[in-house]
């Protein structure tokens, strides 16, 4: 197999693992903001037993659009390609994306959206939910092990295109120095 060939089988690796991601966590945000929305109305039943059933059942519909809203953003977000390939830190456990900031930022972004969601509504309380990375399965998928590939993809592509840069450095020099010799 050529370096060239053996490149494009990695970015397509690359790029399916990645997407898997993508629609992962597009999927758990859209469960983040559903449960937080839920967690702040039963703990805050201050607020909540003054709220008529319409006001609840309006609540949920607007969590719901907020649900889908944030999910389509991150979905959004993360199905451009440069997200993935910016630069970023390896991370101590393997897996994180967290040291990708354009992939992690953009997901993390829903904490505070839903904050500010449950504030209006009188549901906030001082610290703004905080999104963590699912340590469980979705849809049949596990982040820590899809993260694990992207993080080993990463390596093997940053190799790849440092071999066929020496490569490409190589033929250039070979081709000099024919033409110094030819002279």
């Amino acid at each position: 197999m050529s370096d060239e060939d053996e490149l494009g089988l990695c970015l397509r690796r690359f790029s399916e693992v990645n997407a898997q991601i993508a629609r992962l966590l597009s999927m758990d945000v859209a469960t983040f903001v559903r449960r937080e929305v839920k967690r702040a109305f039963l703990d805050r039943s201050d607020v909540a037993n003054d709220l008529t059933d319409e006001a609840v059942q309006e609540l949920k519909r607007a969590m719901e659009a907020l649900a889908g809203q944030e999910s389509d953003r991150v979905g959004a977000i993360l199905s451009v390609p440069a997200s993935w390939e910016a630069a970023a830190d390896p991370p101590e456990d393997g897996w994180s994306l967290e040291g990708v900031e354009t992939v992690w930022l953009p997901v993390a972004a829903v904490g505070p959206t839903v904050h500010g969601f449950l504030s209006e509504r009188g549901l906030g309380s001082t610290e703004p939910p905080a999104y963590q990375a699912p340590r469980y399965f979705v849809d049949g998928m596990y982040l820590p092990t899809l993260g694990e590939h992207h993080w080993r993809l990463r390596d093997e592509l940053q190799t790849l295109r440092a071999k066929g840069a020496d490569s490409r450095a190589e033929a250039d020099r070979s081709a000099l120095e024919e033409r110094w010799d030819n002279a």
